[in-house]
């Protein structure tokens, strides 16, 4: 069931603190989508690309399918407000936006989406009563936007833990996941490191 949840093309980057921590500056803020379907956010061409930026996570819709709408919209929103924890939209969470207004039908409710994303307006979350089954994969893909931009901060932690309890899981469980968010952080990083490492290598061809 956990292939079925999400599709990993791979991981964020970047490296964190052991611990939660606050960025010193703010990420460059993404291009929030204004017309009435959500589109790819503008990047800049002429940067080097990153590997959060050639691979991204995306829900499958063979998932969102099993999904009822109430928790459609009620992992909309969450997503929505997980994106905007630290009050900015790195350019790695795109994808992420786009997931969680593509899984909306309402056309009023994407634009409600939308216009929360462009003033980093939070939503009120209720409890998830519904799609039981899959409230784990719910928790444990909101915390994959923790690790989007690289960094755990704050601002994210507090929100993780919040939803933990909208989630109905012990205040163990938000802790459990932070580590596991925090160490796939390192992991993305050291890959990172290497992929740059391997960047700068005199190449030497095989002959055979």
């Amino acid at each position: 069931m956990a292939e079925e949840a999400v599709e990993e093309k791979a991981e964020q980057t970047e490296q964190p603190e052991e611990k939660a921590e606050q960025k010193d500056e703010a990420p460059a803020e993404a291009e929030v989508p204004s017309g009435e379907e959500a589109k790819t956010f503008k990047t800049d061409d002429s940067a080097k690309i990153s590997m959060n930026q050639m691979y991204s996570l995306y829900l499958q819709p063979s998932f969102s399918k099993r999904l009822s709408e109430k928790g459609k919209r009620w992992l909309a929103k969450a997503m929505v407000n997980m994106i905007m924890a630290d009050k900015s939209i790195d350019a790695s969470e795109v994808s992420y936006l786009e997931d969680a207004i593509s899984l909306v039908e309402d056309e009023e409710e994407r634009k409600k989406l939308m216009e929360a994303a462009k003033i980093r307006e939070p939503f009120e979350i209720d409890i998830l009563n519904t799609d039981r089954e899959y409230a784990g994969y719910f928790f444990f893909y909101l915390a994959m936007i923790v690790a989007a931009d690289g960094k755990v901060k704050t601002s994210e932690v507090n929100f993780l833990a919040k939803i933990c309890g909208k989630l109905g899981f012990p205040s163990s469980s938000a802790k459990d996941v932070l580590h596991w968010t925090t160490k796939l952080v390192k992991l993305n990083t050291e890959r990172e490191n290497m992929v740059d490492q391997l960047s700068r290598i005199n190449p030497i061809f095989s002959k055979h």
